[in-house]
């Protein structure tokens, strides 16, 4: 064998105290590029086996003819020679050396030339020391990435803390260490949690407008794991479009025909919603349905539940993608579910067909525990989350995603400690009193509760803005009815004009309704005060029209004193003061009085 070409001549040894002192020593004897063979802890100190790259390289060039043994000849063993690496030219090891603090290299299996007299195929020696190198290069830059955010850990204690808060929130390694390698040394637990926060809410796709997505509408299919929800997610989402659009511009179409009852469940949704449903088994029946549903603004499939890892979901997606109408793709994500089996379920649902997922649904959010998975997912894939079903309630469970409400729940103090979380991911004890978290506790459910009234009064404010231009349509006064009921809330208008232009309209209203005069009905109404006992009597007065009896006006309400023994004239004669009154106002025409009770005789002499 040449001299040159063997490994063990060409290897050395050194030795130091630490790890840092042995990699000093090997790049000052063989420069930066020396390739690592091995390394392993002795009583006296770190040894390190390394050799220079140049001799490496001409080890490999003349080793490479002999690893293919001429036919006319047995193969001979040959020593292994370690190969060239060339993306390890410049080894992490050597390049943070310096910036690293002394630590003890546990031993790892050294990577030497086998002995002449032990045969091993010539094929397969370099894999073999190719894949030792590799092994070794991968745990000494683990142990020195370990040893770099251990080393920031002791200096910044709160950034440990940090991230053992996101580690037991669900978040994956990757992005808490990526997040907390942004934020700056000297923090407190506070301020880093502030931060981190703010990072969430900055990194964390939703959707930008419902309006923009329900306006454009189209065909939506819901897919995901089985389980998911994907069939009451489907109905709540029906009532929300139903709610704006009406009945008639959507309907369902559901391509689950395995489950038992799949399609019954569906359509008693639809019945309720009084849309229609249909039913598809494959490609064609599809592509017959939607264009049957052209003029429907909106519509919605309920897919069939499948694993990520079953065959089938390509071929389901390539169904939807085959359809001549644009099938977007909503896929949902379960917040029961581990971190890795949501990245499964996007890589499966994303790369198993044509065209990019439009968006996900989170489900099931009121049951989980760890929901730092969903949101580390879908930052992750860039995937925008445009809802978030916490419940079974159709289709009040359903609510559009909002930044800071999905990063704040995260961090809801749980009543229990974990159990499958290892302690040291977990918080430490020195974090937030009881009273502290109580006080957290209580204001998260009221910032919950005050941000469903705020949509609950929006949603009813645009009930009742419906509501008043139905009734401003009907033609029944409604308009001038509510401007006056805002004059008369107005401060800045005196209440005699008030009167008068409530007369005004009232003169107006029986000049065009009534003929040859107008009718005055009047009636009472017995009051009582339940903790004093008095009684009272309201007594009112109606306008009619003598064409068709509808009414015109109601002017004059008079609230007076039950008639009793020792009351006086003015009190127990209500009624013939309304009378009085309503012949002063002058309507235009006759006035004809309906009187509700016969009165006293002394009044009708008058009369």
């Amino acid at each position: 064998m040449n001299p040159s070409t063997d490994v063990r001549a060409a290897a050395r040894r050194f030795l130091a105290p630490t790890s840092r002192e042995a990699l000093r020593l090997v790049r000052e004897a063989l420069g930066t590029d020396a390739i690592v063979l091995s390394n392993r802890a002795l009583p006296e100190g770190v040894e390190i086996v390394a050799m220079a790259e140049g001799v490496a390289l001409q080890a490999v060039e003349v080793a490479a003819p002999a690893a293919a043994p001429a036919p006319s000849m047995p193969a001979a063993p040959v020593a292994p020679a370690a190969p060239a690496l060339p993306e390890m030219r410049r080894p992490i090891a050597l390049q943070a050396a310096d910036r690293l603090p002394a630590m003890p290299v546990p031993p790892a299996a050294t990577v030497m030339a086998a002995p002449a007299a032990a045969p091993v195929a010539p094929a397969a020696q370099p894999d073999a020391v190719l894949n030792e190198l590799h092994s070794m290069r991968g745990m000494l830059e683990e142990q020195l990435a370990n040893a770099q955010w251990n080393e920031k850990e002791r200096q910044d204690p709160a950034r440990g803390r940090l991230l053992r808060t996101l580690l037991g929130a669900g978040f994956s390694a990757g992005l808490s260490r990526a997040m907390l390698e942004k934020l700056p040394t000297g923090q407190t637990y506070a301020q880093g949690m502030a931060f981190a926060r703010a990072e969430l809410m900055r990194a964390l796709p939703v959707l930008p407008d419902e309006d923009a997505l329900l306006s454009q509408g189209g065909v939506y299919a819901l897919m995901g794991p089985t389980g998911v929800g994907k069939t009451t997610t489907t109905a709540k989402l029906a009532a929300r479009c139903v709610m704006r659009f009406g009945a008639d511009k959507l309907a369902l179409v559901t391509t689950d025909s395995f489950r038992i009852g799949a399609y019954e469940q569906l359509r008693i949704y639809g019945q309720i919603l009084n849309v229609p449903v249909y039913a598809v088994k494959d490609a064609a029946d599809l592509h017959v349905v939607l264009q049957d549903l052209q003029g429907k603004h909106m519509v919605l499939i309920d897919t069939v539940g499948m694993s990520q890892r079953d065959r089938a979901v390509s071929d389901q997606i390539a169904m939807l993608g085959s359809a001549q109408r644009p099938v977007k793709r909503l896929l949902l994500l379960n917040g029961t579910s581990h971190g890795d089996t949501l990245n499964e379920v996007v890589h499966a649902y994303r790369h198993g067909g044509r065209g990019e997922l439009a968006g996900c649904i989170f489900t099931k959010v009121d049951e989980a525990t760890h929901p730092g998975a969903l949101i580390d997912t879908v930052i992750r894939h860039r995937l925008p989350v445009h809802y978030v079903s916490s419940g079974q309630k159709v289709p009040e469970n359903l609510m559009l995603a909002d930044r800071a409400q999905l990063v704040d729940a995260v961090f809801q103090p749980r009543r229990h400690h974990a159990l499958f979380v290892p302690p040291e991911l977990q918080a430490p004890a020195e974090g937030p009193s009881a009273a502290e978290l109580q006080a957290q506790a209580e204001a998260g459910r009221l910032r919950t509760r005050y941000q469903n009234l705020i949509r609950a009064m929006a949603h009813d404010a645009q009930e009742l803005a419906a509501t008043a231009r139905a009734l401003s349509d009907a033609g029944i006064g409604f308009d001038v009815a509510r401007r006056l009921w805002r004059q008369a809330g107005d401060p800045q208008v005196a209440q005699q004009a008030v009167l008068d232009a409530v007369s005004a309209h009232a003169r107006g209203e029986v000049a065009g309704a009534c003929g040859s005069h107008v009718l005055a009905v009047y009636g009472r109404v017995g009051l009582r005060v339940s903790e004093g006992g008095d009684a009272y009597a309201c007594h009112s007065s109606l306008l009619l029209s003598d064409r068709n009896g509808a009414p015109l006006a109601a002017p004059n309400q008079w609230l007076s004193t039950v008639a009793a023994r020792g009351m006086s004239e003015a009190r127990r004669r209500a009624q013939a003061r309304q009378v009085q009154w309503l012949d002063a106002q002058a309507p235009g025409k006759p006035m004809v009085h309906l009187l509700s009770a016969l009165p006293a005789l002394d009044v009708l002499q008058q009369w």
